[in-house]
């Protein structure tokens, strides 16, 4: 009796073991879906680090604008010129309270 693929409902090889459920394609195909997952949950942490230090770093400034709620920086409110660098940590305009 031939086993078949659980994905694409193909024939299993004969030599594969009985816990094997997918032929090696779809087992590669399973694999870089997993792997692609994995990546971008390790991005969006990554991203969540940078925000926090982002938020560390700015909650000292002169400029930070927390009383609106998110991160912002009110450089141009008080000096009427725009910052030229990217707000948060390595921000150039900052200035300690």
């Amino acid at each position: 009796m031939a086993r078949t693929c659980l994905r694409c409902g193909g024939d299993l090889p004969a030599w594969c073991s009985p816990s094997v459920s997918y032929c090696p394609e779809c087992r590669k195909l399973i694999h870089n879906e997993v792997m692609k997952k994995q990546y971008a949950e390790w991005l969006k942490r990554q991203e969540n680090k940078q925000e926090a230090r982002d938020r560390a770093y700015c909650s000292v400034c002169i400029y930070h604008g927390g009383e609106y709620g998110n991160n912002l920086c009110d450089y141009i409110l008080h000096t009427g010129k725009m910052r030229g660098c990217p707000p948060g940590d390595g921000c150039e305009r900052r200035r300690t309270r």
